[in-house]
């Protein structure tokens, strides 16, 4: 009877050694069980590999997975496995993080125009302080006890905090859809609605504040952090001042296009044009799609699906308008396509939003040709894995603005 029992046992460990090598095994990328609640926000940090919005079973993205089956270039890290060169491998993965994390609580969406932005409806009255005239200023900067986020003007609040000798803890906004904090005139790349914004320094002097002020203000320990829209141009990148995201334009669009829209991980159009005929927008546009020899055009308003160009182009070109942030960014972002950014020959603190995320960065909108697009492409998607997504959602922004919050560091024993 032990004999048997013995050959038993034999004959199937050889069975499940055989069963093992032939299994297709796969591990689940991520962490399923993070939680991903941020109060009211929750956010869901991953889906199974295998999410129900994601279409595994198309035959025609099948075709295109082997259509684009490839060695990327430049990329010499023997110790990772083959299929992170794979195109569709990586496009896919990125697409699972992106649909896992950005749902209809998390989208971001800060709305400038509504009062106030829709991030800053996550706090309460007596956190968040809306000052509206000099009186109200006043006040809010002489009581060192209120609320420790302040959401107005730079100026201003810069002029009350210094006249009230420094006293409140405080993280300051300064949010506007198309002018910032320290926005000033980037010629041929930044204008107004009325023809012109005057130097930000005169504007500045106009309202009553000097530089004298704000460095002042910069070098006080109880200013914690500005977070501010739009480009930085009138001052040096400073540790203190944080660019803030303008998010998708349409929420409710990019979601539903997000979510319930079939997207392949397949990407078969090079460059997208897609913007408004709007000043200096005009000329980059016919500038890029000469360097294409006219095989491009401007798709603004001409009856295609804006939504569909972005889940089908690898990249999409976003020019500044007013201000060098633009609602067509994020919205690529969100749906996968890569925008092509201009640093102009300039250096920005509002560039490091961008940082840990799939953009594509040239001097000039001069140096965008297919030839550079096609050499840049693989070694952004070879970085697929280290791209934040994170940051395309209100709850990363939430938690960047506790960490500088005067009242959450002394909770913390920071302070």
């Amino acid at each position: 009877m032990l004999t048997l029992r013995k050959a038993i046992l034999a004959i199937f460990t050889f069975v499940f050694a055989i069963a093992f090598l032939f299994v297709d095994w796969k591990e689940v990328e991520g962490d399923n069980q993070i939680e991903g609640v941020v109060l009211q926000l929750n956010i869901t940090r991953n889906f199974p590999v295998d999410d129900e919005r994601v279409d595994t079973n198309n035959t025609d993205e099948k075709v295109g997975q082997q259509q684009h089956y490839h060695q990327l270039n430049n990329i010499n890290n023997t110790n990772e496995d083959d299929e992170l060169f794979n195109e569709y491998e990586l496009q896919r993965y990125m697409l699972q993080q992106r649909t896992s994390l950005i749902n209809s609580f998390s989208i971001l969406n800060l709305s400038p125009k509504s009062k106030p932005p829709a991030i800053f409806r996550l706090y309460s009255s007596t956190e968040l302080q809306t000052p509206q005239s000099n009186e109200d200023y006043h006040n809010t900067f002489s009581n060192a006890d209120g609320g420790d986020m302040i959401l107005g003007s730079a100026c201003m609040a810069i002029k009350a905090f210094r006249k009230n000798d420094g006293i409140k803890p405080h993280v300051l906004f300064v949010i506007d859809e198309n002018w910032g904090a320290f926005s000033d005139i980037v010629p041929t790349r930044t204008d107004d609605e009325l023809g012109g914004k005057v130097k930000w320094s005169v504007q500045w002097n106009e309202s009553g504040c000097s530089l004298d002020d704000l460095w002042y203000y910069l070098n006080h320990t109880n200013a914690s952090a500005i977070f501010t829209t739009q480009h930085q141009s009138a001052i040096e990148p400073h540790p203190k001042v944080f660019p803030f995201p303008l998010g998708v334009f349409r929420a409710k669009d990019a979601l539903n296009n997000l979510m319930t829209n079939k997207q392949s991980a397949v990407r078969t159009t090079l460059l997208v044009i897609n913007q408004s005929h709007w000043r200096h927008r005009i000329g980059i546009a016919e500038e890029v799609i000469a360097k294409f020899n006219g095989t491009i055009s401007n798709t603004y308003m001409d009856g295609t699906d804006y939504w569909q160009h972005l889940q089908e182009s690898k990249f999409i070109l976003s020019p500044s308008g007013i201000g060098f942030d633009t609602y067509r960014t994020w919205d690529a972002l969100t749906m996968g396509a890569i925008p092509v950014l201009e640093t102009y020959y300039r250096n920005d603190g509002f560039y490091r939003i961008f940082d840990d995320l799939p953009v594509l960065w040239v001097d000039h909108y001069d140096n965008v040709t297919p030839a550079l697009l096609e050499e840049e492409y693989p070694k952004i998607i070879a970085k697929a894995r280290s791209y934040n997504f994170e940051k395309l959602t209100i709850g990363w922004w939430y938690e960047l603005i506790n960490c500088y919050r005067p009242s959450r560091k002394r909770a913390a024993g920071k302070e």
